[in-house]
């Protein structure tokens, strides 16, 4: 069973897991303006989040973008739509800077 990553390339897609199977999402990112993605939309009991950190690119000077990366652990068998927005948080909710969205299924072992 292999892990999968998407990044910002794979908005809109649809992806089929396997209990226990990792999905990894990378997607740029410059918490310093403000801007951080956050969760709009989980089902935990289909697709639990394990790990969220970000990650400063190597050449980014201070104060520079790196990469939010969020860790997801396949459940049990269900289909979601995981949803996320870049926003600040002290902003409507309903203006992101972007949104990312994919359709999960995680099908029968």
């Amino acid at each position: 069973m292999s892990d999968i990553t998407l990044t910002n390339a794979d908005n809109g897609k649809t992806l089929t897991l396997k209990p226990g199977q990792t999905l990894t999402l990378r997607l740029p990112e410059n918490p310093t303006t403000g801007y951080r993605w956050s969760i709009s939309s989980l089902n935990a009991q289909v697709l639990q989040l394990i790990d969220d950190r970000f990650e400063s690119s190597s050449a980014a000077a201070i104060g520079g973008g790196g990469q939010r990366v969020l860790t997801f652990q396949a459940q049990q068998p269900g289909q979601i739509s995981l949803s996320l927005n870049n926003r600040r948080e002290w902003q409507d909710a309903a203006s992101p800077l972007e949104s990312f969205t994919v359709m999960i299924q995680v099908a029968q072992q």
